[in-house]
């Protein structure tokens, strides 16, 4: 997580019971999390490059073998980035842990997201710049939406807009959620980590973030994990 230069790291660090549905692929570390007990959501970026050996580790070290990988069929990389989700099938269902539920509604503009992830951090003024594997978490203001994105802009102390734990993802957070907390205190899925723009240096002030937006694709992922 890229954070605020001028408050406290401390306070971004976050508990590893806080999500115990996310974890990353060894040893690559990006990121996915669990939405049925056996599936996994994340980045179709991040699974083009993993197979059926790989294994996915949860924060709480428990390692699970993958025995399917289900790219979005319209899902397209760099430089045109579309439809950038994957669903991935553990060989046993992971039942101890609740899955994480997903938002399936269409009122995602102006609502705050909070971050999770263990990719490389750094702030504003520098960019990504130190890699330790620490949980941290952000959070943002989503500007934007359309019918593949949420989208969010790195606001600079100062700014009107700017969240007491303004943050964007890092380098190694892709695939990683950004979620609602409902009135009764319980997360939402409503992006995976996808994207930046390439106006200019990553994780810099001002730069926009792009998250697949999980509400459009509810019926892919239905027809996929409940055929």
């Amino acid at each position: 997580m890229i954070i605020r230069h001028d408050t406290d790291p401390v306070k971004y660090l976050a508990e590893e019971t806080s999500i115990p549905s996310l974890g990353s692929f060894k040893p690559y570390g990006d990121h996915a999390i669990l939405i049925h007990p056996f599936w996994l959501l994340t980045a179709a970026h991040v699974a083009n490059y993993l197979s059926t050996d790989d294994v996915f580790s949860f924060l709480d070290g428990c390692e699970f073998s993958i025995d399917r990988i289900v790219l979005h069929p319209g899902n397209c990389e760099e430089p045109e980035f579309r439809d950038d989700l994957a669903l991935m099938r553990l060989k046993k269902p992971r039942t101890d842990i609740d899955p994480i539920e997903l938002y399936t509604g269409d009122e995602e503009l102006d609502r705050i997201v909070t971050f999770f992830g263990r990719g490389e951090t750094g702030d504003g003024l520098t960019g990504p710049n130190k890699e330790d594997t620490k949980l941290r978490l952000a959070q943002n203001r989503i500007c934007q939406v359309d019918n593949q994105w949420i989208v969010f802009r790195f606001d600079a102390p100062g700014e009107e807009t700017v969240l007491p734990l303004e943050g964007i993802s890092g380098p190694g957070d892709s695939g990683g959620p950004a979620l609602l907390k409902t009135a009764n205190d319980t997360w939402l899925l409503a992006g995976i980590s996808s994207w930046q723009d390439h106006q200019g240096p990553q994780g810099i002030y001002g730069v926009y973030e792009y998250y697949a937006r999980v509400s459009r694709y509810i019926n892919w992922i239905n027809s996929i994990i409940n055929p």
